[in-house]
C-alpha cells in the first residue's frame, strides 16, 4: 500500500505541473505520466483493452449523455453534467465504467482524474481489510483500473482517464437492510471495516446487497475521515438492529 500512496503523491505533484502546460502537450505528457501509474492502469494484456479501444476510438463519445447513448452505453447513474456518470455496455459484460463528461462545467480536469485514482486506492484498502479479517463471505469490493482515453480532437481541458471496474450485480433495494440478512455479526464486521479505514458514505446506496448475497462497497473514494458518518445507516435498519448499530459507534 505504501507504493500505491507513493504513486498517488506523484500524481498530485505532476497534476500541479500539468496545470501550466499547453493543451496540445497534455496527451503526450499523459502518456509519460501513464508509465508512473502502472499499478493503477488496466494491464496491457487485459482482454478489455481491445473493446475499450474500439468503444472510445472517437473521443467525442464522452462529450455528453447523447453521445454515450449513441455509442450504445446504458446509464446506471446519471445525475447532471458535472457529476460522475456510471455506464455499462453490452460489449463489456461483467464491467461498468465511471467517467466525467467532456462538456461538464469547465474546471481543472486533473482533479477528476485524481478522484478516480482515490477510488482505486480506496477499493484496495477495503479489499485488504476484508481479507485481513476473513470477511470474504460477507463483503466484496470491485477491482478498479484506469483506462487512458485517446484524445483526438476534443476540446481542452479534458480528463485523461476513465475508471473501469467489476460489475457487482447489486440489488437496488434498500429495504433489504431491514431483512433477516442483517444481524449483529454482519453489523459488527461492517463497523470494523468502516472504522479501520474511516470510510465515509455508510448508507445502503453505497453498500448494497448483491445477487450472491454479499454486500459490496461500491463508493470507495472517501476514506481516512476523522469521523465516519455512522449514523446515516441507522435510519435504514429495524429498531433492534439500529439500536445495536448505534451502540457500536456511540461507545
Amino acid at each position: 500500500m505504501q507504493n500505491k500512496v507513493k504513486f498517488f503523491l506523484f500524481f498530485l505533484v505532476f497534476h500541479i505541473q500539468l496545470q501550466a502546460v499547453d493543451c496540445s502537450l497534455r496527451e503526450h505528457l499523459g502518456k509519460r505520466f501513464k508509465k508512473e501509474l502502472t499499478d493503477f492502469i488496466l494491464p496491457a494484456n487485459h482482454p478489455l483493452n481491445l473493446q475499450l479501444d474500439y468503444l472510445f476510438s472517437d473521443r467525442k463519445t464522452l462529450q455528453d449523455f447523447d453521445s454515450l447513448a449513441q455509442a450504445g452505453f446504458t446509464f446506471i447513474q446519471k445525475e447532471d453534467l458535472d457529476a460522475i456518470v456510471v455506464i455499462k455496455h453490452e460489449k463489456l459484460p461483467g464491467y461498468i465504467i465511471k467517467t466525467f463528461l467532456d462538456n461538464k462545467t469547465p474546471s481543472d480536469p486533473f482533479k477528476d482524474d485524481i478522484q478516480l485514482i482515490k477510488r482505486i486506492i480506496g477499493s484496495r484498502l477495503i479489499k485488504d481489510s476484508i481479507q485481513f479479517h476473513n470477511y470474504e463471505s460477507l463483503f466484496k469490493v470491485p477491482e478498479k483500473w484506469l483506462y487512458m482515453v485517446p484524445d483526438h480532437e476534443s476540446k481542452c481541458p479534458f480528463s485523461l482517464f476513465i475508471l473501469v471496474e467489476d460489475d457487482m450485480e447489486i440489488i437496488p433495494d434498500e429495504t433489504l437492510w431491514q431483512s433477516g440478512r442483517v444481524n449483529k455479526e454482519l453489523l459488527k464486521a461492517l463497523f470494523t471495516i468502516v472504522s479501520e479505514i474511516s470510510l465515509n458514505g455508510v448508507k445502503p446506496k453505497n453498500i448494497p446487497f448483491c445477487q450472491d448475497g454479499k454486500i459490496a462497497f461500491i463508493d470507495t473514494g472517501t476514506y481516512y475521515k476523522t469521523q465516519p458518518h455512522f449514523f446515516r445507516l441507522a435510519e435504514y435498519l429495524t429498531p433492534e438492529t439500529a439500536a445495536y448499530w448505534r451502540s457500536l459507534y456511540e461507545n
